[in-house]
């Protein structure tokens, strides 16, 4: 499977995880991801937000390009 490149663009759903860094260009949603506390929470994501690795997707839709 050839590599993503940054012009990439990944379309997660709920149940989903995300397994490269990047940038939220579409969609909206909540991902499942540890605080510095190591707690499991939800966080919102919207157009612009980072998403970082080994999040998942809990509701919503998110288009994302990776860095």
């Amino acid at each position: 499977m050839p590599e993503l490149q940054p012009e990439d663009v990944v379309i997660l759903h709920p149940g989903d995880t995300v397994t490269v860094p990047g940038k939220v260009i579409q969609g909206g949603g909540r991902v499942s991801q540890f605080s510095l506390r190591k707690y499991m929470k939800q966080v919102p994501k919207y157009i612009g937000d980072q998403v970082y690795p080994f999040t998942k997707i809990a509701s919503g839709h998110l288009h994302i390009q990776p860095r």
